[in-house]
């Protein structure tokens, strides 16, 4: 009887102690888990503004590299605006003059 008062103090400390220290343990994975998923969620935002950047980068020399090659083949701009006389048997589907 002497013997199992003798270690169950010992062991009912060490398992409080253990019991706290998961306890703690826990806690500080619970708080680097929300660490991470706003890491994550930047890093997400990141990545879709890095997409945008990248596709008006293309747009943007697409259209240039057209216009060097319409300068190329001798293609000019035109400030004027040509418009077409419209001739008596010109009628829109539908309509009727």
């Amino acid at each position: 009887m002497n013997t199992i008062k003798r270690l169950l103090i010992p062991g009912t400390i060490v398992f409080v102690l253990l019991l706290t220290a998961q306890i703690v343990y826990s806690c500080q994975l619970v708080t680097d888990g929300k660490a991470l998923n706003r890491i994550d969620q930047h890093i997400d935002q990141l990545r879709q503004e890095v997409s945008l950047k990248e596709e008006k980068v293309a747009s943007a020399s697409s259209l240039m590299t057209i216009r060097e090659k319409s300068v190329a083949m001798g293609f000019t701009e035109s400030p004027k605006v040509m418009t077409m006389n419209q001739d008596s048997f010109v009628v829109a589907l539908g309509q009727t003059r």
